[in-house]
């Protein structure tokens, strides 16, 4: 049975869906030729008649632009349809020849109003889907994606012609002219992607070896990705491998700026006709970003590492748990090894306030007359005169902190007369310095007691904070410590903190006298 193509009037073929986004993508630089200038106004033109329809673009399967072509054609194909069925209708011989052509004439023209039907259904339904879905693959040349734009916003159809089948032809934007069945643009895809994606996470979990040390590049794990990447553009083919290389900017934008073009689009354009060319060299560049990304998580198990190393040497006075001196070459001593981090903070502290200072390779001791000298551990006898950069560098003293301030071995020289005077016992005095009492509480004018008295002390004196009584309870009196003796002979508050002075200390270190460990550097 024929179709009666005369009803079908502006029979709807499809419709836009509704709400669809009008945005489309940008071009990534400005275009300066011909079909560039093209692209542009055709994709404007899709958007102010997507943005003037926002209830979705009516399709008519038989457009006006094709209606006087699909009239003609109707009109031609019927009339030849008609005399044959009055052939078939005269009762001639079903033998004859004419009746055989007659019949064929009528299947002939069933199979183009068939063929027709079939052609403008798929041209609406293209064009549907240009308009709810206007995004396109990178590997698309600008002539293609202006044709699939002139589609989606119907400028396409004035370009159409039919053929004798009942089937469309489109002058394309470059001049060519298509058959409209064999129409399509490629969409974006994101195989390739993933599939690198995955190497990254792949790279990321094997970059260390059974004993947590990190696996060089060359060779093996370089060998294993290029494997993989060659694994994966084979199953891309080229298509894929062009979908994945065109959709990274940075890669072409490289490649461009090392070109003779001086469009970037134009490049691009010249780039999708050569696929072969193009795949091998974003292969090798993948190979290269996994490479870096190699040699980053090299950089950041360092920089971890190094961050430990720092920390601990933080929470250890600057220094390791244990590190060496840098030995006396004048004298001949040579340097000492695994020194506790203890020892580096007390020489340290003593050398910078100068104070007297219990070396591994000599006792040193500082005086306003003579300076920094050195003498001799066993027989306390004079060495030489010398300076606090030479004791820091004799007994390695230099420690984090030095470094991260950018100090040089000059620190240790400097004069620090003016500001100790409360760091060292008042004159004449033995034992704590004001600086010490200048705390609160009782734990913390313990904890400086016996930084300088022997922990015998705690078997003879408790050291208590002092409360008062209140309408809300005990509140503690900041900047007082009572003093108590186990025997209940001596008990008797004194002044700390703020209010800690000479006379203050004087006082404690005669009370302490007995318990007053032993000088270092002068034990008898």
């Amino acid at each position: 049975m024929a179709i009666d193509f005369y009803k079908l009037g502006k029979q709807s073929g499809a419709k836009s869906k509704l709400g669809r986004k009008t945005g489309t993508e940008s071009l990534l630089g400005s275009i300066t030729d011909n079909i560039g200038n093209m692209l542009e106004d055709s994709k404007t033109k899709t958007e102010e008649l997507v943005t003037s329809m926002p209830q979705g673009v009516a399709i008519d399967k038989v457009p006006e632009e094709l209606r006087s072509q699909v009239t003609n054609f109707l009109t031609e194909n019927k009339s030849a349809y008609k005399e044959a069925t009055k052939v078939l209708a005269s009762g001639i011989n079903t033998s004859s020849e004419r009746y055989t052509e007659a019949v064929e004439v009528i299947n002939r023209v069933n199979s183009k109003f068939q063929n027709l039907s079939g052609n403008l259904e798929n041209i609406a339904l293209q064009r549907q889907a240009a308009l709810d879905d206007p995004n396109y693959s990178p590997n698309t040349s600008r002539s293609s994606a202006t044709d699939f734009n002139n589609l989606a916003n119907g400028s396409l159809y004035s370009s159409m012609t039919m053929n004798e089948d009942g089937s469309f032809n489109y002058k394309s934007v470059n001049g060519e002219s298509k058959a409209f069945k064999d129409f399509s643009i490629q969409k974006q895809g994101f195989l390739g992607q993933q599939g690198f994606l995955g190497m990254t996470e792949h790279l990321d979990k094997n970059v260390y070896d059974v004993n947590g040390d990190i696996k060089a590049w060359e060779g093996g794990m370089e060998n294993d990705y290029k494997l993989k990447l060659n694994n994966l553009f084979s199953k891309l083919k080229p298509k894929g491998a062009m979908d994945f290389a065109m959709a990274d900017g940075e890669f072409l934008q490289g490649l461009f700026k090392e070109s003779s073009f001086k469009n970037f689009e134009s490049y691009k354009d010249a780039l999708i006709k050569n696929p072969s060319a193009l795949a091998k060299q974003y292969k090798e560049y993948n190979l290269g970003l996994l490479k870096e990304r190699h040699s980053g998580v090299v950089a950041k198990k360092q920089e971890s590492d190094k961050n430990i190393i720092d920390e601990n040497n933080l929470k250890m006075g600057g220094y390791s748990q244990y590190s060496d001196t840098g030995g006396d070459p004048f004298s001949g001593k040579q340097s000492f090894q695994s020194i506790p981090f203890s020892d580096k903070v007390t020489r340290r502290s003593a050398l910078l306030n100068l104070d007297n200072v219990p070396g591994a390779h000599f006792a040193y001791r500082h005086s306003a007359e003579d300076g920094w000298q050195a003498f001799d551990l066993e027989d306390n006898s004079f060495q030489r005169n010398l300076k606090g950069s030479e004791i820091a560098t004799i007994e390695g003293l230099y420690n984090l902190y030095d470094a991260s301030g950018k100090r040089s071995y000059s620190y240790f020289d400097a004069k620090r007369s003016t500001t100790r005077k409360e760091d060292l016992p008042p004159e004449g005095s033995e034992g704590i310095s004001v600086k010490a009492l200048k705390v609160k509480k009782a734990k913390d004018f313990q904890t400086a007691l016996l930084k300088v008295f022997n922990e015998d002390i705690l078997d003879d004196y408790t050291f208590e904070n002092v409360t008062r009584v209140t309408e809300f309870g005990t509140d503690r009196i900041g900047g007082q410590v009572r003093v108590k003796s186990k025997d209940g002979k001596f008990n008797k508050i004194f002044n700390i903190g703020d209010k800690a002075d000479d006379k203050l200390a004087i006082e404690l270190n005669d009370l302490f006298s007995n318990y007053l460990a032993p000088d270092p550097l002068n034990p008898n």
